[in-house]
């Protein structure tokens, strides 16, 4: 799902294509603004101990660099770590994250400068590229995504994502620098990725109990239920009235019949 900051880009740039009022402008800035801070995993190397710094070491694991590894050793470590949500670490890094983790109290987001990881894969929870695999999506776009033509159609995730012939994701920075090429690609994917992501917001915003998140209680709630039905219901009201992905993109919605036919 796209960031609040680039939800926001993309309603300033619908505002100045005179898509949206000032008010609705101001309404939508409004909805779309973080109540917590943003963590941008993606903008941190991933982990290597080799680049760390002796001093670093000692104050953050509590060990010195050439000690990590002698400690791995004895302590009868895998070489690498798969959580249950698949999540996969090598052996040294497994360790470093327990090490910061308890050399002194802080948050699995403050673990994300030094680990370049997002909080669900410090957390060993479940994430999107997980429950995209649980889902055989992937297998069904397999069979039958393609054009009449025969050509390979795909869809268009985050880098949370893997590359696969149906599911494309943006150029990851590596060991070598994005080309301006693939810098534009990933800039205006971004832009498209993120109206498409509009109508997750139309569903919260028409239908408010689902954000009364002190009424939703696993378990307790058929939440899941909820949200497939209100999301139902909101494509209904697209297929009447419209809404702003139809509009930005051109494409005229299906009648109400043509939808639940």
């Amino acid at each position: 799902m796209s960031s609040f900051k680039e939800v926001r880009e993309m309603l300033l740039l619908n505002h100045d294509m005179k898509v949206i009022n000032d008010e609705e402008l101001l309404l939508l800035l409004d909805d779309n603004t973080s109540r917590n801070p943003e963590f941008n995993y993606e903008n941190y190397q991933r982990f290597n101990l080799d680049e760390i710094q002796e001093p670093e070491c000692r104050a953050e694991f509590r060990f010195n660099k050439n000690d990590i590894p002698v400690l791995a050793e004895v302590l009868g470590l895998p070489e690498t770590f798969r959580c249950s949500q698949r999540t996969v670490a090598n052996k040294l890094e497994g360790l470093c994250m327990l090490l910061r983790r308890t050399a002194y109290p802080c948050r699995y987001s403050d673990l994300i400068p030094r680990f370049g990881r997002p909080v669900p894969e410090l957390k060993g929870r479940k994430h999107d590229a997980g429950m995209l695999r649980d889902s055989h999506m992937l297998d069904d776009l397999e069979l039958h995504a393609y054009s009449p033509t025969g050509q390979v159609m795909c869809v268009y995730g985050d880098r949370a994502y893997p590359l696969r012939a149906h599911l494309q994701a943006p150029f990851r920075a590596g060991a070598r620098a994005l080309t301006p090429a693939m810098e534009l690609y990933n800039k205006n994917m971004s832009k498209v990725r993120t109206s498409v992501e509009w109508i997750f917001g139309d569903v919260i915003n028409s239908f408010k109990s689902l954000d009364f998140k002190n009424n939703l209680k696993i378990g307790l709630s058929t939440i899941g239920k909820m949200y497939v039905v209100c999301a139902i219901i909101r494509n209904a009201l697209t297929c009447m009235y419209g809404n702003q992905t139809s509009a930005f993109f051109a494409v005229e919605p299906p009648s109400v019949h043509e939808y639940f036919s």
